[in-house]
């Protein structure tokens, strides 16, 4: 074999391998469609059908203890999104063998962070796991208390590097549902600093969703990557180990005439 071809060779070896190397490593892509359909804020879901969903269940990281998750049953379900210039619409559908509403931390929550700069690689916070008086501008954590039935009291929050509270013009509707419960919620573009939306643009993103089960009986199920957690300390908040949510332009397929097969 003459030593061109050999080079060569080498050259596409080290070359599929370094993209084999660079697929494991690259980060999970949620996908959030335009909005194409009409939205009622009702729990009900059925316009959702043809939106892609991140499935947070037993093959998700556990940020709690493991004797205190019993599989699917006791929590796991999936997460949606759509969008338009106006809101980012999220919605979902979760089993849970109890609800625990209310406003405290031991309830069950949605939780969405965000890094709307996408800029969240190690130099960012030189591997530290900043609190949030320390966070970038663009660092946002979105949470929604899950209370069953109905448009809940308590309002979607938001904490960030200087505020932490109400998040203006956003709307969550629950639904309690045989075996769990389902939500869907909108977000104003408006009230997320930094956020620029627009067809093909990433920001960065972490899933987390809070099973309260009473106290003492805390589960957290984590999408993207497992943050640190202990009973003690918490959360430690890891945003350099964030996801991508992507906005795309792509119409949902439409679903069979009606009385079709």
């Amino acid at each position: 074999m003459g030593t061109a071809l050999i080079f060569a060779v080498v050259a596409c070896t080290l070359a599929a391998a370094m993209t084999e190397a660079g697929q494991r490593n690259a980060p999970p892509v949620a996908l959030a469609p335009v909005r194409t359909f009409e939205l009622r804020l009702d729990g009900e879901l059925s316009e959702w059908e043809d939106v892609p969903g991140i499935a947070l269940d037993s093959s998700s990281y556990l940020l709690t203890d493991t004797a205190l998750y019993d599989g699917n049953a006791d929590l796991s379900g999936a997460i949606q999104f759509v969008w338009d210039t106006a809101y980012l619409y999220v919605a979902g559908r979760f089993a849970d063998d109890r609800l625990i509403d209310g406003a405290a931390w031991t309830s069950d929550r949605v939780n969405l962070v965000f890094d709307l700069f996408a800029d969240n690689h190690p130099l960012s916070y030189g591997g530290e796991a900043p609190d949030a008086s320390r966070w970038q501008p663009d660092d946002q954590w979105v949470y929604a208390h899950i209370v069953g039935d109905g448009e809940p009291p308590y309002p979607v929050m938001r904490l960030a590097q200087d505020y932490h509270g109400p998040v203006d013009g956003a709307q969550l509707v629950s639904r309690s549902v045989e075996a769990g419960w389902t939500f869907e919620m909108r977000i104003p573009w408006t009230s997320l600093p930094e956020a620029r939306p627009f067809v093909g643009a990433v920001f960065g993103l972490q899933i987390f969703v809070t099973d309260g089960d009473g106290v003492g009986r805390l589960t957290e199920l984590m999408w993207s990557a497992r943050w640190g957690y202990s009973r003690e300390a918490g959360l430690a908040w890891e945003l350099w180990k964030m996801g991508r949510l992507v906005l795309t332009g792509e119409p949902l397929a439409p679903g069979p005439p009606a009385g079709s097969e």
